[in-house]
């Protein structure tokens, strides 16, 4: 079923709040290849060709503009499907948007995020606060693995829970947090996708035609 809006979102060559808000933030990516890079412009061409809608926003990356589609379609009562393998998106993931992951050809709903990550959606943005992400090189609480932030969790419900009741804590984990709370604070800032960004285009923007 062809759906009744859709958008292709791309990230900007330019710095981004998260950048300037963490230096480190991705700075350990190698450069983009020459034999993909030389392909971006046929890439445009093709989601063209299709009728997508292309969007991109200086300042922010194409998670953010994902994020904020995405609410504001919920808001207006659709379902959303979010194509895309990226786990950051679990974050998003709710009664209404599913995360079809195209690589794997896995579609997360609620439940099947809770099962793959170990943590509610909504817990997703903590988890990675605590767990960090090598990939984004979110730097996380050093001491605590994935274990160690699901249990926290589960036991907490939340960050702030958490890190109010530190005192409560025992071992390793109260030691790391203590002495890391301002990483975990940076961290979780890193990790969440902003659903606010002041997009030029609506959703009445993204209407998909039919296929020429």
């Amino acid at each position: 079923k062809r759906p009744a809006f859709g958008a292709v979102a791309f990230d900007v060559s330019a710095p981004t709040f998260r950048s300037k808000e963490y230096p480190e933030y991705k700075a350990h990516r190698s450069r983009m290849p020459d034999d993909l890079r030389v392909q971006l412009p046929y890439i445009d061409k093709v989601v063209a060709a299709f009728g997508f809608p292309a969007v991109r926003m200086p300042g922010y990356e194409a998670d953010d503009v994902i994020g904020t589609l995405t609410r504001e379609a919920v808001e207006a009562g659709h379902d959303v499907v979010i194509v895309s393998s990226d786990k950051d998106f679990a974050q998003l993931i709710g009664p209404s948007v599913r995360m079809f992951d195209s690589m794997r050809d896995v579609t997360y709903d609620v439940e099947l995020a809770r099962k793959k990550w170990g943590v509610q959606p909504e817990q997703f943005i903590d988890y990675l606060a605590l767990l960090g992400d090598k990939v984004d090189n979110i730097p996380g609480v050093p001491g605590i693995g994935k274990k160690g932030a699901t249990t926290l969790l589960e036991a907490h419900g939340s960050l702030d829970a958490i890190l109010a009741t530190v005192e409560t804590l025992k071992g390793r984990a109260k030691k790391a947090l203590t002495e890391h709370r301002e990483l975990a604070l940076l961290s979780r800032t890193l990790a969440t996708i902003d659903q606010h960004v002041p997009l030029e285009t609506g959703l009445k923007g993204l209407s998909l035609p039919d296929v020429d």
